[in-house]
């Protein structure tokens, strides 16, 4: 039996996962993914194998051989299919639904069922690439339902066709800001990114921000993200931040914190204003700071990814919030290579 699937076989023994149990296989061309896909199909018959082959994207020849590394991460495999007819059924108890692509013929084929039990292989180039966060109905719908968030101005929607959404920008002002500033969170479908919609959402937002009287706009970019950042600079935007992701090895238990005598660590839900007060108290001298209030606190508090027990304070006295020891698991993870921008 090859080594690698004797290893998942021997970690799926350990750790015993719900059903379906998904596994990614990635890997460099020819690096023997789909070997190991089979070996461990063979070995557990009634599972699935999926093939990120079958979610190459179809697109005319002049604009995929005109693609370059970056342009070629984000385009030939339509890994946003992926995850909204694979994993997230999957996820959610439901069968999944999904078009093979055609080699032969570059268009989308037959539909294949692929049922929510057992193990499901996902094998191919890609296979483990991190799907970006905050994009389901439910997270959407928990992000619009947040206090200060205003439908009728800090958010356009982008058609191609009736129905054919490609694009949006959500604006977001803050009633207290140190930089007089506004933030503009957008994204636009790879297959539409031709420098025409985006100067338009630059210039929505500049007009929203000039109507409260702020002077500037800002926006982010990942390191990895070549073509936005090209995109952003080539409008006015300038780097003046960069935020670094950190991680912390779990192979070794995080020691337990000591505190000075009188303290103490509390997990659980806490007062919202407290919390909010402590926040306020603690970051108000930190890069582009905006205040909280209770009512934002209970919002996120509300948040289907809100882990109470990972979210943990230390205190002096049993009613008196000290510091934030852990928060939330967030969806939206940090920035680096951050770009914001021009005075308006």
């Amino acid at each position: 039996m090859h080594t690698s699937v004797s290893s998942v076989l021997a970690l799926l023994a350990q750790l015993k996962p719900p059903s379906p149990t998904l596994i990614a296989i990635d890997g460099h061309s020819a690096s023997g993914k789909s070997s190991i896909a089979r070996a461990l199909h063979q070995v557990h018959p009634a599972s699935t194998l999926v093939h990120t082959d079958d979610f190459y994207r179809p697109l005319p020849a002049h604009m995929r051989n005109g693609l370059d590394a970056a342009g070629g991460y984000h385009l030939y495999y339509d890994w946003q299919r992926l995850d909204a007819q694979v994993l997230r059924p999957l996820k959610n108890g439901r069968p999944a639904r999904y078009q093979r692509y055609d080699w032969s013929t570059n268009d989308l084929a037959e539909w294949i069922i692929v049922l929510p039990t057992g193990l499901v292989i996902i094998e191919g180039c890609y296979a483990a690439r991190p799907v970006e966060e905050g994009s389901s109905v439910t997270e959407l719908r928990e992000e619009f339902n947040e206090p200060s968030f205003d439908p009728v101005n800090c958010l356009r929607l982008y058609e191609h066709a009736p129905g054919e959404l490609v694009g949006f920008a959500q604006l977001y002002v803050a009633e207290d800001t140190a930089d007089n500033d506004g933030f503009l969170w957008f994204k636009v479908h790879p297959a539409h990114r031709t420098d025409r919609i985006e100067p338009q959402m630059f210039a929505w937002a500049e007009a929203q921000l000039r109507t409260r009287g702020r002077v500037k706009l800002r926006v982010t970019a990942r390191d990895k993200e070549r073509e936005r950042q090209a995109l952003i600079e080539r409008h006015g935007f300038v780097p003046v931040r960069y935020f670094l992701r950190m991680r912390r090895a779990l192979s070794e238990p995080i020691p337990v914190p000591v505190f000075p005598p009188g303290y103490h660590l509390r997990d659980g839900d806490h007062d919202p204003q407290a919390w909010a007060d402590l926040y306020n108290d603690s970051f108000a001298d930190h890069y582009n700071f905006h205040s909280h209030d209770a009512e934002f606190v209970r919002h996120w508090q509300s948040d289907p990814d809100y882990r109470a027990d990972m979210s943990q304070l230390a205190s002096r006295l049993p009613t008196a919030v000290c510091c934030t020891v852990a928060t939330w698991t967030a969806r939206r993870t940090g920035c680096s290579g951050a770009v914001p921008a021009p005075n308006i």
